[in-house]
């Protein structure tokens, strides 16, 4: 938020959160996430402390926020375009163990593109009336191990046409090590999956330190697209109980095709070095009381 900063869950980096009583809505440490409409609209309501990231300070914070569907779900099941899917399958050695292991494996992935407006009220602040765009995605089925992901990038845009798209590519080894993912909704409604793009993991921050800056080229709908992204912030957090995973949640503007626009650029790494491990960079590394004491909390 502008004059306040970004606001941070007391528990990040860590984002293993249970609640047992949760029944008919997703509730935990203060957030609560309720379907009203299925595939359309979600209220989003928060209530409790947060942590605003570029400080440490603890405030207190209730927001009340609607999220409401602009565009159609992307299934990865049945929207992924041929092409790729057969690309990403060319690229692997075929043998009765592996296509087992792709059927135990499979997940069921779908994204959709949204607006969220409402009201958020930070303590000591004016309240802050927003609407923003962004995208909610659903990943499920009999395995969910986040260790089995060696890295991912993945770049969502809101375009000032009202085009909203994603384009990147997931390298999972044990069944696919690089299986382009992508897709155009245009203003009109109407979508176009991603066939191809020059982006190779090698090329941009195989060192594990995502660029600042990227420019990649897809195509989708028999069109070439010049997407242009930079990074304004790149906080981080851990998904899996261990720790199995590093995200890069970098806020971004993006230039695609000569359009303005802002999003999200989403790169995941395997974190082998596990939570305790982590933890003690992060303490070491601490910058204020505040932030020791969250660190403590872990």
């Amino acid at each position: 938020f502008p004059r306040i900063g970004l606001l941070e869950i007391p528990s990040l980096p860590d984002t293993w959160l249970f609640d047992p009583n949760s029944s008919n809505s997703y509730t935990v440490g203060g957030l609560s996430i309720k379907p009203l409409r299925p595939m359309e609209t979600w209220s989003l309501k928060y209530d409790g402390m947060m942590r605003i990231a570029e400080t440490g300070r603890i405030v207190k914070v209730t927001m009340n926020l609607i999220w409401k569907a602009y565009t159609k779900l992307f299934d990865f099941d049945t929207d992924l375009h041929p092409h790729v899917m057969a690309d990403g399958l060319a690229r692997e050695t075929w043998t009765r163990k592996y296509f087992d292991t792709l059927k135990s494996l499979h997940q069921t992935h779908y994204e959709q593109f949204g607006e969220i407006t409402g009201s958020v009220h930070v303590s000591s602040y004016q309240v802050q009336e927003i609407k923003v765009q962004g995208v909610r995605d659903h990943s499920y089925g009999n395995i969910r191990d986040w260790k089995l992901f060696h890295r991912y990038a993945l770049n969502y845009a809101h375009l000032e046409d009202n085009t909203a798209l994603c384009v990147g590519a997931i390298c999972m080894p044990v069944t696919l090590s690089r299986l382009v993912v992508g897709y155009v909704f245009h203003p009109d409604g109407t979508m176009d999956p991603v066939t191809g793009t020059d982006f190779e993991f090698y090329n941009h921050g195989d060192d594990g330190k995502p660029p600042d800056k990227l420019v990649v080229n897809f195509k989708a709908g028999n069109k070439i697209y010049h997407l242009e992204c930079e990074v304004i912030q790149s906080p981080t957090f851990y998904m899996g109980k261990d720790w199995d995973a590093k995200i890069y949640e970098r806020f971004c503007n993006y230039t695609v095709n000569g359009v303005k626009g802002w999003g999200i650029s989403e790169w995941q790494y395997r974190n082998y070095n596990g939570k305790a491990a982590e933890l003690r960079k992060l303490k070491d590394r601490k910058k204020d009381p505040a932030q020791d004491r969250s660190l403590q909390q872990l």
